[in-house]
């Protein structure tokens, strides 16, 4: 596989940033996503895959799915946009195979993946539409998409967050019914969508509630922001889908 050189990047440079920033402190530990490497475990015990299935985590970070995934027995390889997570992946395991590249332009042939897993980076990417296409390209007929990710269960008080904090990771939390369409209309059929919002407990710890729900407008009641997150009542899915 090459390192990509697009410059349509699909990641978020902000999200790049926070998962970055998470690694360093490991305030989310080397998965960097709610859940951990249980969850994934979780995933994957809900689906039938071939022997050594060929398996893509896109929005790898540092690599731990991917290194878990391999142990497991599966071919798997991990792209992120962050050369400073694939650096890091590679200094911890170097002959890890993770790869530089942008979500929506991943330099693999069409259908030859079993399986594409996302764990929190969908929401981080700012072309999503234009990503799951590519998911769709990649994965073989029948594939298996793995998305885990933060989703508003009360949306109706999204937009006040959204006004408040425009560019946090809390901002971008997906609505469920609006992303199951958007995964139906680019030929995904939905199998398993499952509420996993224990995972995100973690926000109420300030070291970590503050890489996902950003920096406030400023003069911000730190109340009213609190406020304006709670009604969003934040939580966190998985979402098991088949190419149509």
């Amino acid at each position: 596989m090459e390192k990509s050189t697009s410059e349509n990047s699909s990641g978020s440079g902000a999200g790049a940033c926070v998962y970055e920033q998470a690694y360093g402190q490991q305030t989310l530990g080397e998965t960097l996503h709610p859940g951990g490497l249980g969850l994934t475990r979780h995933a994957l015990s809900l689906c039938t895959f071939p022997t050594h299935a060929r398996v893509l985590d896109v929005g790898c970070g540092a690599g731990l799915t991917v290194q878990y995934l391999r142990e497991l027995g599966y071919t798997a390889w991990g792209v992120d946009l962050s050369a400073g997570l694939v650096h890091a992946g590679h200094r911890r395991a170097p002959t890890l195979p993770l790869f530089q590249a942008a979500a929506d332009f991943i330099p693999l042939a069409a259908g030859g993946l079993d399986v594409i897993v996302t764990e929190c980076s969908l929401s981080v990417f700012e072309q999503t539409d234009r990503v799951l296409d590519e998911f769709h390209r990649l994965l073989r007929s029948d594939g298996v998409l793995i998305l885990t990710d933060l989703y508003a269960r009360n949306p109706s008080a999204l937009p006040a967050l959204q006004a408040v904090l425009p560019s946090s990771c809390l901002a971008r939390s997906f609505i469920r019914e609006e992303l199951l369409n958007r995964l139906a209309k680019r030929g995904f059929a939905q199998v398993i969508w499952e509420d996993h919002s224990e995972a995100v407990k973690s926000l109420v710890n300030p070291s970590v509630s503050s890489l996902f729900i950003g920096a406030p407008e400023r003069g911000m009641d730190p109340l009213d922001l609190a406020l304006a997150v709670a009604r969003v009542k934040p939580g966190y899915f998985l979402c098991v889908s088949r190419k149509c």
